[in-house]
């Protein structure tokens, strides 16, 4: 198949098929995303914008050095009783694998965010805790990220953002 730049007049014009993987061959590369986009099933986009929504979050959290996953950690670990919890149980919380959870977190103890607690009934088990400084950080992201989710969802009924909540609460 021979190759024409966006521009030149001879390029052969974009067959639509009603298959989509065939339509987004056909397409040049500026329209294949949304092609493929208005194919894809409702729940593939529905988790598509909580992606996206989810890198816009981190993206406010920039300013304290966090990602959202952090901040989500951090928040975990201080709503804990007695403000710990074990590895496994965090990463349950999470919705990752104990080893994801670790990857997560080994930057975190390194710049002194989160401490690492052994526990006294099982020399197998791990806690991990806040300390002074991520306590402190933790409050500060809170402010902000309380401030910038008022801005992304000013547009939003109070009915719409509880519907959505309860919708990905229960994704198993």
């Amino acid at each position: 198949m021979r190759w024409f730049p966006p521009t030149d007049p001879s390029r052969p014009k974009p067959r639509l098929r009603t298959n989509a993987a065939a339509s987004v061959l056909k397409l040049d590369m500026s329209s294949t995303y949304h092609v493929y986009w208005r194919h894809m099933n409702k729940h593939t986009s529905l988790l598509f914008a909580v992606t996206k929504a989810g890198a816009v979050v981190s993206r406010r959290f920039s300013a304290h050095g966090l990602s959202f996953a952090d901040f989500m950690i951090m928040h975990h670990l201080a709503d804990a009783p007695e403000g710990k919890l074990r590895r496994v149980d965090l990463a349950e919380k999470m919705g990752l694998t104990p080893s994801g959870i670790t990857r997560l977190i080994l930057p975190l103890e390194k710049i002194g965010i989160i401490e690492r607690l052994d526990d006294d009934s099982d020399a197998r088990a791990r806690f991990s805790a806040l300390t002074k400084a991520g306590k402190n950080l933790l409050k500060d992201a809170t402010a902000t990220l309380e401030e910038r989710a008022e801005e992304m969802f000013e547009h939003a009924s109070e009915k719409n953002i509880s519907a959505a909540t309860e919708l990905l609460l229960n994704i198993k």
